[in-house]
């Protein structure tokens, strides 16, 4: 049975310095659909890969799914993300026989306006226990339309040259480095494609003999913001986003089953509690992304009205909370 309502908490916090950032899902702690294995940027909102089998890491696999693609734990190591529970990973170099790249992309919330100058920002890492080196720069491209960025084995041609690319990549594995540049734009450009554009013989590779010639990096926080004049006050809108369903159906169908947010934007730390209508705490858990699968102490629970209660902290340090009603019907 699939049955789902939801209710929504929006929290609009304003602050005087800066513009808004243009990256939809900059952290990637949107989702359509809870990652399972590699090759799935399409589950992270609002961004797909533009070539290549491009990775989406989110903390709901840990609790979910195979742990491949987990956060902190996956795959590859053990690496918190920079911002939030999230974040993107792509091949930025192989070995130069077979000249593979990936590509990701985004559609800006605005095209960028002609002769306005942007500060465009990532953080980059390289994980703790993949075979993998340094190699750079990588680039940022932008367009008004879609772009072919494909390749034929070994005569891999470049699709374009990219707008921006970054002068330090990270060096040391497990840590996160900020990487910023500034664009001055056309005007109309509103597809974002991140990846390494340069030719093989043009990449900076720092040669390490433990580890394989390539090199593999995970994204996140990307930010496209206009720079303005300092004597000018502009608004920037960050918003703190819980949603959580009001009715979940835990019947073993692999869908609806756990109560659990339907939407996190910018929450870093959480507490969820569980109430019968007597007021009675039946279930916790200090990560409301693991939910409640409708039990109390492994028996079911019976079919009805129940409270929770969340508390969280925001990426501000700021903490809220919230409370509501969920109907459990199986």
């Amino acid at each position: 049975m699939k049955l789902f309502l939801s209710t929504s908490f929006l929290f609009c916090i304003c602050s005087l310095f800066g513009q808004v950032n243009l990256v939809p899902n900059p952290s990637f702690e949107e989702y359509t659909g809870c990652p399972v294995e590699l090759v799935q940027l399409d589950s992270a909102d609002l961004w797909s890969p533009a070539h290549g089998t491009v990775d989406y890491y989110n903390s709901c696999n840990n609790v979910l799914g195979t742990g491949y693609v987990g956060v902190p734990n996956n795959l590859f190591g053990y690496l918190n993300a920079h911002t939030g529970v999230a974040y993107a990973g792509f091949v930025a170099y192989v070995n130069p026989v077979s000249n593979y790249r990936e590509y990701m992309q985004t559609l800006l919330l605005d095209s960028l306006e002609e002769g306005v100058e942007y500060e465009i920002s990532m953080y980059l890492s390289i994980p703790k226990h993949k075979e993998s080196n340094p190699v750079g720069p990588v680039g940022v491209y932008f367009t008004s339309d879609t772009v072919d960025v494909s390749y034929s084995g070994s005569n891999y041609s470049l699709c374009c040259a990219a707008d921006v690319s970054f002068d330090t990549v990270p060096s040391v594995h497990g840590t996160w480095l900020q990487v910023s540049a500034k664009y001055l734009a056309e005007g109309g450009e509103r597809l974002m494609i991140i990846g390494n554009f340069e030719r093989n013989e043009d990449c900076v590779y720092i040669d390490n003999p433990d580890l394989s010639e390539s090199c593999y990096y995970l994204v996140d926080d990307v930010s496209v913001i206009p720079i303005e004049d300092p004597e000018n006050e502009v608004i920037n809108e960050l918003i703190i986003a819980l949603e959580m369903p009001n009715v979940f159906t835990p019947n073993d169908d692999l869908i609806n089953d756990v109560f659990r947010p339907v939407k996190m934007k910018n929450i870093v730390s959480s507490n969820l509690v569980i109430m019968n209508r007597w007021g009675q705490k039946i279930y916790e858990t200090d990560d409301v992304n693991s939910g409640w699968d409708g039990t109390n102490n492994d028996s079911n629970c019976a079919d009805g009205t129940y409270f929770w209660k969340v508390e969280y902290v925001d990426v501000n340090g700021a903490q809220q909370g919230n409370h509501g009603v969920v109907q459990l019907v199986r």
